[in-house]
């Protein structure tokens, strides 16, 4: 049996919000995992809310929505791979992300907004 890491939360403008982290490439667009084309890949502004713009349910859990890393763990695991694999610098942010997440594992779930709170300096491309 898999025993899932919970999702932490924070307290944000009177709601109990998760929270994660949010791998990004140096200009703050989505890496495009899971072969999403390049032109459905985000932009992220810090401090401010970016929502998707499609609905999703738990039965698209493969399409739309937007991951979140639970552990910081897993963000660096996912920062280490896009450089190794792919050689894409990324950027790691802790964030929060919106009262709708469904498709939780042991190391992400996906959510319908995120908000960028601080960049997390890690010494790896």
């Amino acid at each position: 049996m898999v025993k899932e890491v919970p999702i932490n939360f924070q307290k944000h403008e009177g709601l109990w919000l998760p929270t994660g982290y949010k791998v990004l490439t140096k200009d703050l667009v989505s890496v495009g995992l899971r072969n999403c084309p390049e032109e459905k890949r985000l932009e992220y502004v810090l401090n401010d809310w970016t929502n998707i713009e499609e609905e999703f349910t738990p039965d698209n859990a493969d399409s739309g929505g937007l991951w979140v890393a639970k552990r910081l763990g897993s963000a660096r695991t996912l920062k280490k791979y896009m450089w190794d694999k792919h050689g894409i610098e990324t950027r790691i942010f802790d964030c929060l992300a919106g009262q709708n997440y469904f498709d939780v594992s042991s190391y992400r779930f996906k959510t319908d907004k995120i908000m960028l709170v601080e960049e997390y300096l890690y010494n790896y491309p």
